[in-house]
């Protein structure tokens, strides 16, 4: 049987796994959209799910859903939680960026952590060297999730800031006159 070339994906460096296979099997995506999208989304060093997201290739509450099932995890309504800027602290804000995590909630040893896409198990391994806590993963919409994010960065910033200001030495009246 004849192979039409036009239809053949010649893209050997990419292989369909995970949540783009999951996506695939439940007709959020078709074969080659995926391996595309994960192929790009290599190149551009950004997470699959919010290369997908931004490029409109699917909603994020389908991928969320879908992720949630697939893999056993809690998914979470993020809107709904008044993050702690001290949680979000316990991580860098470079390494939350990067792959597009959040600390939700610590309890104890263990730190929630949501996240959009969870076969990138490097986000955990990162966090958990970083705090030295146990990681527990939670699935959110990777819309909520990067405004989430970038409200608990902008949050955490300025109250780093307003508490380093309490602890500057500005001097006293008599160091000025010596």
């Amino acid at each position: 049987m004849a192979t039409n070339p036009s239809n053949v994906v010649s893209q050997p460096n990419v292989q369909l796994i995970g949540l783009a296979r999951q996506l695939v099997q439940n007709h959020l995506l078709d074969e080659n959209t995926a391996l595309k999208a994960l192929e790009q989304s290599r190149k551009d060093n950004i997470p699959f799910v919010a290369y997908l997201v931004e490029n409109k290739l699917a909603q994020d509450k389908d991928i969320a859903r879908t992720a949630a099932r697939s893999f056993n995890l809690p998914l979470f309504d993020i809107d709904a939680l008044d993050l702690d800027s001290a949680v979000v602290r316990l991580v860098d804000e470079k390494l939350l960026r990067r792959h597009h995590a959040l600390p939700l909630h610590k309890r104890g040893r263990r730190l929630f952590v949501g996240l959009s896409d969870p076969t990138n198990q490097r986000v955990l391994e990162d966090i958990k060297f970083q705090t030295r806590l146990d990681i527990e993963p939670i699935i959110v919409r990777q819309a909520q999730l990067a405004k989430a994010l970038d409200n608990a960065v902008e949050s955490s910033a300025s109250v780093m800031t307003d508490g380093d200001i309490g602890n500057l030495d500005f001097g006293s009246e008599t160091d000025a006159a010596a």
